[in-house]
C-alpha cells in the first residue's frame, strides 16, 4: 500500500512510528476494554480505571504530536486474515491459531484497540487476500481528519487495492471459504 501511494506522488515514510509504547498502549486498551464489558468486578478498581484514563491522555497526545508532521499511519486491521468468529468459549478464553502457534483471541484486534482507545479515525481498505480471505488496512488519520484517510483509501483504490471477492463468494452458492467466514 505504501509503494502503490509512493507511486502516485505521496511520500512515505516505512519506519516513521509514533512514540508510543505499543505493548503498554495495548494493556490500557485492553484493561479498559475490560472496565467497559465487565465493569470493576473484573478485578480493576476505580483509581485504575482513573489511571487508564490518564494513560489514554497521554496516548492521545502522542498521537497528536506524531500527526502533526505526518498525515496518515497505515496499520493492519488484525493480526491474521478474515476469521472464523468461534462464540463457544468465554471471549477473554479464546486463542486463535497463528504461524503454527497460539495467540489470545483478544491479540487478535490489538491494533485496532491500539487506534480506538486514541478515538481516531479509520478508513480500512483492502490490503490483499490469503487463502482467499480479506487482509484490512487501517488508515489512521489526526482527530477531525477523516476526509484525508478517505481521500488516501480512494488514491489506493484507484492505484488497485480492491477486494474481488473469490468465485464462490460472489456467486453467493455455498462452498468452503463460506463456512470459514
Amino acid at each position: 500500500a505504501g509503494r502503490s501511494l509512493q507511486s502516485v506522488g505521496a511520500t512515505v515514510r516505512f519506519d516513521a512510528l509514533p512514540a508510543i509504547d505499543f505493548a503498554a498502549a495495548v494493556q490500557v486498551f485492553t484493561e479498559l476494554l475490560l472496565a467497559e464489558n465487565q465493569g470493576l468486578a473484573a478485578g480493576g478498581t476505580h483509581g485504575d480505571y482513573l489511571r487508564n484514563e490518564r494513560e489514554r491522555a497521554k496516548i492521545r497526545g502522542k498521537w497528536a504530536s506524531f500527526f502533526g508532521e505526518r498525515d496518515a499511519f497505515l496499520c493492519p486491521v488484525a493480526a491474521t486474515p478474515a476469521i472464523l468468529h468461534d462464540h463457544t468459549e468465554p471471549m477473554f478464553e479464546r486463542v486463535l491459531p497463528i504461524d503454527g502457534g497460539e495467540m489470545p483471541y483478544l491479540s487478535w484486534f490489538q491494533w485496532a484497540g491500539l487506534v480506538g482507545l486514541a478515538d481516531l479515525p479509520v478508513t480500512v481498505v483492502p490490503a490483499g487476500s490469503a487463502d482467499g480471505l480479506p487482509v484490512g488496512l487501517q488508515i489512521v488519520t489526526a482527530r477531525f481528519r477523516e476526509r484525508t484517510g478517505l481521500a488516501i483509501g480512494e488514491l489506493l483504490e484507484r492505484a488497485g487495492h480492491i477486494f474481488c471477492p473469490p468465485p464462490e463468494l460472489a456467486s453467493g452458492e455455498p462452498g468452503p471459504l463460506k463456512s470459514k467466514l
